[in-house]
Parts: structure tokens; sequence; C-alpha cells
């Protein structure tokens, strides 16, 4: 077979065949015949037929005569029958045996007056059905058979698979799919079903082999032994654990992948950032400089100084700043073809210490991880406990410290966590699973943080990180920095790397996949503050060193001038040429001087110095303010790229949103039409929404306010400073975004006052009581501040309030909304909930804070 593929069969292409024959030369008995095989195709295999076999069977059983010849057609034709949902894979109930043959003679009078008239059996509505289900789901659940479910397991697949897409989900509906997503969830592993799968799987690893030697013309490999966990066992443990209505993963194309090196940067790019105690940082320059030493150079961390061989060029450099010490390593080293770039950084900080490496090359090649990484993470020492080494959590404890590490603002790198599930003692899959994936962390050393989780522990990240931040059995998630948990939509960015192409996929193929993804991820970030500001310092030396140089020759220039004024005595004589006396002529009259006295000459020195003093002076300006901008503009990129992200998720949270209303206006139309309003339900909408329109500046803002303040919503801030942002919204995006957020205040506190909400502004945002009261997008809201930015910044997040509220008239005020992106400016609302006693305190409108990321 081509490329080993094992092709999938089609079970009811011959029954279609016989359908389309119908129209050539059919008769009526054969479309009933027909017709019965199609319903019975319907009933017993109807979520396993593709969705043109299913349209093509309903078409043909709602019309069985349609196919047959035109005169054939219009003979007497009876009305379709259309089968209901329901009734579609509902199993037969098997007919009573005949006991006697029936009578010839039938008195059909008697008959029509004993036989009473038989009434066709209401049908059950779709909310019957749900309530009924419900409960059988419910005893399913408390029951341990593995049929008992599986036989529940059906009926609520099916019902769900006839679904209208266009209704909404209720709780009950959410409880069914729930189920169906995990219905042997608490049950052990039967080890015959393990067994068959795993047969199964052998047997087609043997076929894809025996299809390889074919197309080589070689024999197949001689170790066929199967490797647990099986493809099909891993794939089989997966979030849709059971019945699953999908090709078999043995039965797919399964290729050997290979991750080829992309041409951008990012992803050959090796970057990493290690923070430790100070106390550690000796031992770890230790080990760096001895790697210096084994790379045949003459450097030090600690002094500046260059290194030049025909293979390597390398300089170190050391400066401090505001109390901390940076060092510096700069090395490209040649090899055939491609060079390689090597950037050092080690800074010690009163309070800790912390390394950042980054090595990239000219060509495609991607750069690994240096030897003093793998020393220092590897080896017994100073970085032992390092979070960037790969790792087995097995009790509840350990995970909660995960927990911290993951939801920690300050985390540079990604972190895959894998999730595992219990599993029968003898049967070695936990151990496997381990096994494997201490094989897929072998590239991610350094680039981010891998965590095996035990069943305990998977079960404990789960309830501390909420179902849309969970990790899922025997899969493996990507936890990229900056985890948002009270946003929902920013679930969307930490990816999965499923089961099925966990057991597809070699080991060394899915290490390679998650070093690249773990280098995607970390190169589209900018540096760390502690790197910024470690880069601004080293520009400032560089600078310094440049102009030292200049002004060393004004200091010879001194120093000659002494030694020739004290080497010649006033009775000294000396001999000119006639062309030296004709340029000391010319030189008198362009200086307008009589005779070359002391005083003259002197003047002349100094002249030349001072000028040159000038200019190193004005160059020293220049560079200084150079040096600043750069790191604004640097600072301003990192704050852009953040709001770019934070744009596209809000994009795709408001798609989301509106592709959800549109299916809901069109249940909810084809409600009002079978209850006899179509014309209002497909009518153009008349009436408008009477709310105020938001104010067109912020001027108009300010002025509004006191409307506002009927509300319970009190503005304290600067009005000149939310004034003059009028100057950067100039498309008014920021100002009516302001406007939604103070009106989202209001209703909040009205929501509370009449007792439709009780909870905080997170709450209220995610759950909307009631469509009468406005809202925004969770993504725009931020319930505090890091304790970083709070550490360094906190000051100017004291605001003014009320001397009833606080009796120093300021508070700290870290609830905010984020108006709109406008890139370093990017306005902000600070404000404090004070909801208990109905009111809201506005602290501040104006552009963004400083916070840790930013300067």
């Amino acid at each position: 077979m081509k490329h080993g593929m094992v092709r999938r069969v089609d079970r009811y292409s011959g029954l279609i065949k016989k359908v389309s024959a119908l129209q050539v030369n059919g008769t009526r008995d054969e479309a009933d015949k027909l017709a019965s095989k199609a319903r019975e195709a319907l009933r017993s295999s109807g979520p396993l037929l593709s969705a043109s076999e299913r349209n093509f069977f309903e078409k043909f059983t709602n019309d069985p005569y349609g196919k047959l010849p035109k005169k054939r057609r219009e003979e007497k034709r009876p009305e379709p029958t259309p089968v209901r949902p329901e009734q579609r894979h509902a199993t037969p109930k098997p007919s009573a045996p005949r006991t006697a043959p029936r009578s010839k003679r039938v008195n059909r009078s008697n008959q029509s007056k004993s036989t009473p008239h038989k009434t066709k059996k209401p049908q059950k509505t779709s909310d019957q059905l749900l309530n009924e289900l419900l409960r059988d789901v419910d005893e399913a659940i408390q029951s341990s058979e593995r049929d008992v479910r599986r036989a529940v397991l059906r009926r609520v697949s099916l019902f769900l698979y006839h679904l209208p897409a266009a209704q909404p989900d209720t709780p009950g509906v959410k409880k069914l799919r729930s189920f169906r997503d995990r219905p042997f969830r608490g049950l052990p592993d039967d080890p015959a079903l393990i067994e068959e799968r795993r047969a199964q799987a052998d047997r087609a690893l043997e076929q894809k082999r025996q299809a390889q030697a074919e197309r080589t013309q070689s024999p197949p490999a001689g170790d066929t032994a199967p490797r647990a966990p099986t493809p099909a066992l891993l794939a089989s443990r997966g979030p849709s654990d059971g019945l699953t209505y999908r090709t078999p993963v043995f039965r797919r194309a399964r290729r050997e992948e290979r991750v080829k090196p992309k041409d951008a940067d990012e992803f050959i790019t090796y970057r990493t950032f290690l923070s430790f105690p100070a106390s550690a940082g000796i031992e770890v320059l230790e080990v760096m400089n001895k790697w210096l030493e084994e790379k045949r150079t003459d450097l030090t961390f600690g002094k500046s100084a260059t290194h030049r061989s025909e293979d390597r060029f390398a300089d170190t450099l050391t400066t401090e700043s505001s109390g901390s010490t940076f060092h510096r390593l700069r090395m490209v080293e040649k090899q055939p073809n491609l060079n390689f770039h090597t950037d050092v950084v080690f800074g010690f900080e009163p309070d800790e210490a912390w390394l950042w490496v980054k090595i990239w090359s000219d060509g495609d090649k991607p750069a690994q991880a240096p030897r003093f990484v793998r020393q220092l993470l590897e080896a017994p020492g100073p970085l032992s406990d390092s979070p960037l080494k790969f790792r087995i959590i097995e009790d509840a404890a350990a995970a909660d410290r995960l927990y911290e590490y993951l939801v920690d603002p300050n985390r540079q790198l990604p972190a895959f966590v894998a999730g595992t599930d219990s599993a029968p003692d003898d049967s070695g899959i936990e151990e496997e699973f381990r096994t494997r994936a201490e094989k897929w962390a072998r590239k991610t050393l350094g680039l981010a943080q891998f965590v095996v989780l035990a069943p305990e522990a998977t079960d404990r990240l789960e309830e501390r990180l909420g179902e849309s931040f969970a990790p899922r059995r025997w899969t493996i998630r990507t936890y990229e920095p900056a985890l948002n948990l009270g946003d929902s939509n920013d679930a969307r960015r930490h990816r999965f790397f499923g089961t099925e192409r966990l057991s597809q996929l070699e080991p060394e193929a899915v290490a390679r996949r998650l070093s690249t993804i773990a280098r995607s991820i970390g190169n589209r970030r900018g540096a760390p503050r502690q790197v910024r500001a470690a880069q601004s310092a080293f520009t400032e030396a560089e600078n310094l060193r440049l102009l030292q140089g200049l002004t060393q020759g004004n200091e010879e220039t001194r120093q000659k001038f002494a030694r020739l004024e004290s080497a010649h005595s006033e009775d000294e004589e000396f001999g000119f040429t006639q062309d030296e006396l004709r340029h000391l002529t010319v030189l008198k009259e362009l200086l307008e001087v009589e005779l070359f006295s002391e005083d003259v000459v002197e003047s002349l020195a100094h002249r030349y110095v001072e000028a040159n003093e000038e200019a190193i002076a004005e160059i020293e300006v220049r560079l200084h303010e150079n040096t600043k901008r750069a790191a604004n503009l640097e600072a301003e990129r990192n704050v852009a790229h953040d709001d770019l992200r934070d744009s596209v998720l809000h994009i795709a949270q408001v798609e989301q949103d509106a592709q959800h209303l549109r299916k809901q206006v069109q249940w909810l139309q084809t409600q009002l039409a079978d209850a006899g309003e179509g014309e209002a339900a497909y009518s153009e909408l008349y009436s408008s929404i009477t709310r105020d329109e938001a104010p067109g500046n912020f001027g108009e803002l300010l002025e509004m306010m006191s409307e506002l303040e009927t509300l319970g919503v009190y503005f304290t801030g600067d009005h000149d400073l939310t004034a003059d942002l009028d100057e950067i919204d100039t498309q008014g995006q920021a100002v009516q975004a302001a406007w939604m957020s103070l009106l989202t205040l209001a209703d909040y506190l009205r929501a509370k006052k009449e007792g439709d909400f009780q909870g905080d502004m997170r709450t209220y945002l995610e759950t909307r009581p009631s469509v009468e009261y406005t809202t925004v997008s969770p993504k725009r809201h931020a319930a505090g501040e890091s304790k970083t930015t709070m550490s360094q910044y906190g000051d100017e997040r004291l605001l003014p309030v009320p001397r009833t509220v606080s009796e120093s008239g300021y508070a700290h005020m870290q609830a905010h909304f984020r108006l709109h992106p406008i890139g370093i400016k990017s306005p902000r609302l600070h404000y404090l909930d004070c909801s208990s006693e109905g009111k809201i305190y506005v602290g501040y409108i104006g552009p963004h804070l400083r916070t840790s990321g930013t300067n």
C-alpha cells in the first residue's frame, strides 16, 4: 500500500451504489427494501457515518421513490414519512413470536367493535429527553460498571449529536458534554481492553514496517517489540476517553515528522535567563571563568579586556550602576560556513544575582545550550534547585509551588507541564510516560521548565488553575509567561501538545518540536528588565571609554607643551631656513600678531585644547541623550508588543462572542417563527439604544462626571492630567473606552444595590447579571498590580480619596481598566471599590503609570 497507509473502507459504498442504480431500472419493491436498509444504517451506525453519507440516506428515506425512473415515480406514491431525530438511532424492539397462524376467516364487524382504535404515542420533547438523560447520567456516575456507563454514553452522544447548533448551552447540556468527554473518569482501566489496544497497535506498527521495507527493498526491522504505552493506548487516554467516533489512530497515516530549522532568528536562537541568590554568584562566576579558560582565552569576568585569535574574537566589560555590578562577554566563534555569536551578561544586585545568555548563528543552524549552562543546571551546585530542570512532582505541596511559579509575573521563560492519570499498577503506563517525558525534555534545558505531574499533583494543579487553564491527562500543556487567570480568553495562548501527536512522533521529534516552541516563545519577548538596565549601563560605559580616548589626546598635548617649554632656555638660539621664515611671516599675518611671544604660543596651545574639550563635551551630551532615547524606544517597543498581544486576544474573544450571539439570534428567530411570530423575528430593528452617547473628548468627559456622582461614581483625580489625554487620543477611542468603563462601574453598583449581583468586579464582568447592565470585556480589567510593581512604583498608585475613606486623604488604587493601546502612554483608569458603602472613587484617568516592565 502507498506509504504504508491503511485505507479506510467505506462500509456503505455498496448500499449507496444500489440506491443510485434505482434511477436506471429500479422498482418500487427494490426502493422499499433499500429504504429499510438505509433506515437501519441510520439507526445502528448514525454517528459513524460521514456527513455526506448521512445526508444521502436521510434524503433517500424521506423520499424513497425519488430515485426511480419517471414513469414509476408518477405512480401512486405514498406520503414520505420523515424520520424523527430521536428515532434515527433508536434500537428497534423485537417483535413477539407468533403463537399460531392467522385465521383466514375474520369477522370484520365483530373485530371493528371489539378492537379499540390504536392511538399514536405522543413524541417526547427535547426537555423530557434531557431530564431522562440527566437522571441516567447520575445513576451511571454512581455505578462502577463500565458497560452501564458505555450504554448511557451512547444515548448521550446521540442526543448531543442531534442537538441544534444554535441552541445555547444550558447547565444540563454542559453536564452531558462533560460526561461525554470523560465517561470513565474514576474507573480503573480494563486489563483486557488494554491488551486488546496494545495488540491492535502492534499489528499496525508491524504493517507499517513491512510497507516501509517493501518501498526501500530492504528487510523489515527485526525489533518489533511493543513500546508501552502504545500509540493507541496513549491516544485512548486523552480528554475524549471512552467511545469516540473517529478513525482509530492505527488506521491513520503516520509519518516521521522532522522539525526543519526555520530561517527566522527566533527559531534558531538560544536564550535563557537564570536568577539565583546573590550568595551563589561567586560560584557561578567560577564556573563561567573555567569555561572561558577551556575556550583558550585569557579573559575573565570582572576585568575589561579583549582577545583575538584566528578562530575567535571576544571582549569583556565590567561596569557599575545604581549599586549593581554588571559583567558582559561578547564572543564570535568562526566555524566552516558560519559564525556563532555569544552574548553573556552577569548581574550582581543587592538582593539577587542573575545570568543572561543569548547564542545565535549567521546561518540556519540552531544554537545549543553552552557547556557552562549544562554544568550549572545538571551538576550539583548553586543552581541545583533551579526551576528550569526536568522534574517530577508527586504531591500537592509541590504542585502548589509550581502554581506560584506559573502565575509569577516576573517569569521570563515558558513551562511545559505534562499531566497523568491513575493506571493499574501492573500496566507500567505511568513509568513509561515519565521515561519518554525525560527524553522529550532533552532539548529544552535552559529554554523552559519541564514538569511531569503525578495523578495527585495533576488534580491539585487543576483545582488551583481552574478548568480553562488546567493541564490535561497524558498531554503536554505550554504555559507562556504573563499567565492571567482572571481572563478566560488568555487560555488560548497556552496550547496543548496532544496525546495523539505524542504517540505518533518519535521522542527525538517531540524534543525538537518542544525546543522550537520554547525558542519561539522566549525570543518573541523582549529582554527582562534587569538585562535592559545592564545594557544601558554598558552603553554608558562604552561611551565613557570613547570619550576618555579623546580627552587623552588633550592631556598629551599639555604635557608635550610643558616639556618643550622647559627644554629650551631663553638664551638658546634657533636657526631657521628661508622657507620656515616665510611660513612664519604668513602665520603672523593670519594671527594678526607682531611677535611670537610666550603668551601668544601658550594662548594658541590652550585654544586648541579648549576647542577639543568643547567638542568632546558636546559629544558626551549627545551620546547620553541617544542612549536614553534608545532605552525609551526599547521600553515602548515592549509595551507595544504586549498591547498587540492583548489586542489579538481581545479580537479573538470579540469574534467568538459575535459568533455565539449570531447563533443565539438564529435560534431565537426560529423559536419565534415556530410560535407564529415570523414577521417580528425577521423584521429590522427600529428602536435604538437609549443610553447617552459617549463624550467626544476628555474635556466633555470631565463635565459629565457630575452626572455619574448621582450613581455613586466619584472622580477625585487630576482634571488637567485627564484633559491632556486629548493630545494622544487622536481617534477618540480612549475616551469612549473610559466612558464605557465608568458606566460599567455605575451599573456594577446598581446591580449590587438592587440585589441582582453579589461579588467583585471580576465576577461581574465574567457573568453579567442581565443584559440591562453595562459591561466591558474582562480582558480590559485588572484586579491588581504585581508585587514587583507595587514595591518599586507603589507610590504612584497612592491616589486622593475623601478623608472619610482614609484619614491621610490617600489610598492605594491597584484595580484599573485598560482604556486603549497607545504605546507606552496607553491610558489607564484606576479606581477604589467601596461598593459596600454604595460608592466607587476614580482616582486616576491618565497615561500608563510605571510598572516593572517599563521605565
